[in-house]
């Protein structure tokens, strides 16, 4: 925001807004932002399990004939969106990435979107851009009833946005009546709450949103994974080895 405020301010008052700039390029220093290091993730001791669900060998057939959609949106925790496609297609699941359609913001907002943003989705490195991912699916044009699991990853910016798309919400709910899974993870819970699926359900998400969880009517568990009925979830990237096993158990019945 602090950049964005320096440039529409140059470019409005032009030369003789130089000096109030110059003032507050004085209070920040370079473009290097807080990240989640995929390799560190995957290499610390505490992470283990993860590491070795990485390097299992898969059975290519484990899900074969399933359909997965992890549904997902700018902002999304790259490592929780990736790491689900690769580990639940390496096991022959159908899994599309579904996102809503590019924004429109109103021009008041000043939101710029870049062309790439109408076929791709901008991931995150917890506060730092990650990439763009290619979007297989909008769900503006996808149906309950060509899925058997929807997943939502986390990522502090990507639950805010979906919570306030309704076709999103549609979905969900579309998903939730006709009892197929829904799966979250970290932040990814968040989009729960606004889709009215958290009262009376055992669930967890990352540690800051509990108390959010807890007010929306869920039984809040601070566990790796818990699952009540069709609704699985779990807390944290630390915690992907577990939410994946429990999710390829659930489809593999």
């Amino acid at each position: 925001m602090l950049i964005t405020f320096i440039v529409i301010t140059t470019n409005v008052f032009g030369q003789s807004n130089v000096e109030l700039v110059k003032r507050i390029e004085k209070l920040y220093q370079g473009p290097e932002a807080i990240n989640v290091n995929t390799n560190l993730l995957i290499t610390d001791p505490a992470n283990t399990k993860l590491k070795n669900k990485l390097l299992e060998s898969p059975n290519p057939n484990l899900l074969k004939g399933k359909k997965i959609a992890i549904l997902s949106t700018d902002g999304v925790e790259e490592v929780e969106l990736t790491f689900l496609y690769l580990l639940l297609k390496e096991r022959g699941a159908e899994t599309h990435l579904v996102s809503p359609k590019a924004p429109d913001y109103p021009s008041q907002f000043a939101v710029q979107v870049p062309a790439i943003r109408s076929t791709h989705i901008l991931t995150s490195h917890y506060m730092d851009n990650a990439g763009w991912m290619k979007i297989d699916k909008f769900v503006e044009d996808v149906k309950a009833e060509d899925y058997d699991a929807v997943l939502l990853p986390g990522g502090a910016w990507n639950p805010d946005a979906l919570r306030a798309n309704k076709p999103s919400l549609d979905f969900l709910n579309a998903m939730n009546k006709q009892n197929k899974l829904i799966g979250a993870i970290c932040h990814g819970s968040q989009t729960l709450i606004s889709a009215n699926l958290v009262k009376g359900k055992k669930i967890t998400s990352w540690w800051s949103m509990q108390i959010d969880l807890s007010n929306a009517g869920g039984i809040v568990l601070d566990l790796p994974v818990v699952i009540d009925g069709n609704l699985i979830t779990s807390r944290a990237p630390i915690d992907l080895a577990d939410f994946v096993d429990a999710i390829i158990l659930r489809l593999s019945k």
